[in-house]
């Protein structure tokens, strides 16, 4: 609850700070004679809807409402954007048996860029479509506690791949725009915890944690199944400073060594300052 609260109280600063320093519409204009800021920061806090299923750790299912951060760093050049992203989560999520309550960790890191393409079609007019990629590495890290056994017992799925990804920008107006990500991984190197519902995680990395989170197997589309949408909506309050809310799906499904299955729904708020 207090870091519920924490979230809510950062997304109230944010929306005052974007009526304070912004200003209106009129006074941006495109022939405004101002040089393009090629650098963005962006920093986003808010919520997300944590749901998984791992059948080599337990076959309960856990659910869970976690904080969820992000910072992204962006180098835009004429046409082609490149970001630098790092999000986490982190928090309790419950099954159905209220002593078994469990711990768990998100966290993802990438690079991906966009290339701005030329779709001339009257249906296109005022959308603007981006094809690229990224390359980077998402995991979960859960702690399962057994009430029955009165122990701990820890699973992981780590993915680290090369992704496809296509990019759909609406332009509403000069300062309002409303855009989605849709990306798939060509190909994976995935990471699981042996065949074992007991294997603790010191056990396996007896040769070192690095070790242990290197041992995995590569893995084409269809084997690592990986899919992420993104939407989000985006107002520009002025030169310098961007505010938005950014809506993010999550569902894999991965077999191996026994079936993991994992989605969620997040929803976050952004302030972004250009330089």
């Amino acid at each position: 609850m207090k870091k519920l609260k924490f979230v809510l109280l950062c997304i109230f600063l944010l929306y005052s700070l974007s009526k304070v320093y912004s200003y209106p519409t009129e006074l941006i204009k495109p022939t405004d004679s101002i040089p393009a800021k090629k650098h963005d920061i962006a920093a986003s806090i808010g919520i997300i809807n944590y749901n998984s299923l791992d059948v080599n750790a337990s076959p309960l299912i856990y659910k869970g409402i976690l904080p969820y951060y992000s910072i992204r760093y962006r180098l835009s050049k004429r046409k082609i954007e490149n970001d630098i992203q790092f999000n986490y989560a982190n928090g309790f999520i419950n099954c159905n048996i209220p002593s078994f309550k469990s711990s768990t960790t998100l966290a993802n890191f990438s690079y991906s860029f966009f290339i701005k393409t030329n779709i001339k079609r009257p249906f296109f007019r005022k959308v603007d479509v981006l094809i690229g990629g990224s390359i980077g590495t998402w995991g979960n890290y859960t702690n399962y506690y057994h009430a029955i056994a009165k122990g701990w017992n820890n699973s992981w799925y780590l993915s680290h791949s090369l992704d496809w990804r296509l990019r759909f920008d609406y332009n509403i107006n000069q300062n309002n725009k409303f855009g989605s990500v849709i990306s798939y991984p060509v190909i994976s190197f995935v990471v699981r915890p042996d065949y074992s519902l007991t294997d603790r995680f010191e056990h396996v990395t007896s040769s070192g944690y690095i070790k242990a989170l290197s041992f995995g197997n590569f893995k084409y589309p269809i084997q690592n199944n990986f899919l992420t949408f993104n939407m989000n909506y985006l107002h520009t309050c002025n030169n310098f400073m961007t505010i938005g809310a950014n809506y993010q799906f999550i569902y894999i499904s991965y077999p191996h060594p026994r079936n993991y299955t994992f989605y969620s729904n997040a929803l976050s708020f952004l302030i972004s300052i250009k330089f």
